[in-house]
């Protein structure tokens, strides 16, 4: 079955940010697109520095073209659900889970809303729809 449950971001990630709530980050694309853009310039980095070794510039490779097809997935995903919902939606895919947060007018999913919404995703993502994580924001 689904799992509804909203994880919250590390504490210190939330002390180096100054903030008191998650929320605002889960559901700011700007921000997870700011985390996200600073992830790939780290793998950049990497890849460019001649100290690097083959091993490690191959893996970054691969890393940077793995974020790559999970962003283009989440935006896919995101105006999907944002048209047939009519509110807001984040998603943030990762290898074993996909959260999705749903700024839906209604204050709860029927759960065949939720199957479908779970389908959806594993359709795009090939994750499985046990592991999509279905979060309501208020």
């Amino acid at each position: 079955y689904l799992h509804f449950k909203c994880y919250p971001l590390p504490w210190f990630l939330l002390w180096k940010l100054s903030i008191t709530s998650p929320l605002p980050l889960v559901t700011n694309p700007l921000t997870s697109a700011f985390w996200r853009s600073r992830q790939l310039e780290l793998l950049q980095a990497l890849i460019d520095d001649e100290k690097t070794t083959a091993e490690m510039r191959a893996e970054a490779q691969s890393k940077v073209i793995a974020q790559a097809e999970a962003i283009e997935q989440e935006l896919m995903l995101e105006s999907i659900l944002v048209a047939k919902y009519s509110g807001e939606a984040v998603v943030f895919i990762q290898p074993e889970k996909v959260n999705v947060v749903l700024g839906a007018e209604q204050k709860e999913l029927a759960d065949n809303e939720a199957e479908k919404i779970a389908r959806l995703v594993d359709n795009y993502t090939g994750i499985g729809y046990e592991n999509v994580i279905i979060v309501l924001k208020d």
